[in-house]
């Protein structure tokens, strides 16, 4: 009896070492391709005091460059590019997806920390600390060899949202559509911000609601991007306030919008992930570490077997979650 308990344990152990290497695999091969083609940089700009803020401080840009768009600058060609701005308690890593999304897309992103976020040095005060900021990663990404100043447009998520509208506003100029995810609220019309593109997730009813005030604000549904006073709300379904950072109909919507507005041939989609890859990756690892779990406990009656089978997912749970947090602060995802 025993013996024949050991075959089966050993199977068990055995199948569930396939299964996490299987599911390893798939994580890692939906992770390889993302990020392919675009060079992803972070640079640092210092913010000076000024009349609308108190404080002084540096602010981090995660640059993303296609090696398309790299290549055009080489031979002189310029193309668009987009601000991404990310929302409250958020950081240029949360919008890590939405940013290469674009940047597979053709445009040349640039995606701030913004103040009192992130790695921001600059102080979340005074009464408009995120104006500063965006004026700074616009005037970056237009100073960019490889980006035409006349082709920008900028994108936000909630707190974010706020500021894109704002500065697509006042600097009409300078943006020429803008892209509100999870909109909270701003002195929209029907004039500017020009291009505006509205997305809230079916499962975010507030915000929902800001997005149908701000586009009976601007004049409701009209026009197409390219326009110049075109407007457009989305609800994207079966998403809420975060999982709409990683939905691809979210992601594909503003990339036709954009590439519309600056005139630009979208030059491909982004591959799946990295969130189903990472997701993968992590339930692969526990399984894998539960494995181990396994492989170290002496047979015994069932209920030791069953203790240890739990010892062994807990342990695994916790080891798999600080793998992941190895391998993310060890690769720039």
């Amino acid at each position: 009896m025993v013996r024949r308990g050991r075959r089966i344990a050993a199977a068990t152990v055995a199948g569930r070492a396939l299964m996490g290497a299987i599911l390893v695999l798939a994580g890692v091969m939906l992770l390889v391709p993302v990020g392919r083609g675009v060079s992803v940089d972070v640079v640092t700009v210092e913010l000076p005091v000024t009349d609308r803020t108190t404080g002084a401080g540096a602010i981090p840009l995660h640059v993303y460059v296609p090696d398309a768009a790299a290549r055009d600058a080489a031979a002189g060609e310029q193309g668009p590019g987009v601000v991404v701005a990310h929302g409250f308690a958020g950081s240029a890593r949360l919008m890590h997806a939405w940013s290469l999304a674009l940047a597979t897309a053709g445009f040349t992103v640039v995606a701030p920390d913004l103040p009192g976020h992130g790695a921001a040095s600059f102080p979340m005060q005074g009464p408009d600390p995120l104006a500063a900021a965006l004026d700074a990663a616009i005037a970056h990404l237009a100073g960019l060899p490889s980006v035409d100043a006349g082709r920008v447009a900028l994108l936000g998520h909630s707190m974010g949202s706020g500021a894109v509208l704002e500065r697509g506003i006042a600097r009409p100029d300078r943006v020429r559509a803008v892209v509100a995810v999870s909109p909270t609220d701003a002195q929209v019309d029907a004039e500017l911000p020009l291009d505006l593109l509205l997305l809230a997730g079916a499962n975010e009813a507030r915000f929902v609601a800001n997005a149908e005030s701000l586009l009976g604000r601007a004049g409701g549904e009209t026009g197409e991007p390219g326009d110049r006073d075109a407007r457009r709300l989305i609800v994207v379904p079966r998403v809420e306030h975060i999982s709409i950072l990683f939905s691809r109909t979210a992601q594909d919507a503003s990339i036709d919008w954009i590439a519309s507005a600056l005139d630009h041939a979208p030059d491909a989609r982004a591959p799946r992930g990295p969130l189903g890859g990472w997701a993968l990756l992590a339930v692969g690892l526990m399984v894998l570490w539960q494995v181990v779990g396994l492989s170290t406990t002496t047979p015994g009656p069932p209920p030791q077997r069953r203790r240890g089978a739990w010892l062994a997912l807990v342990a695994g749970g916790v080891a798999a979650t600080a793998s992941l947090v190895i391998i993310v602060r060890s690769v720039d995802v």
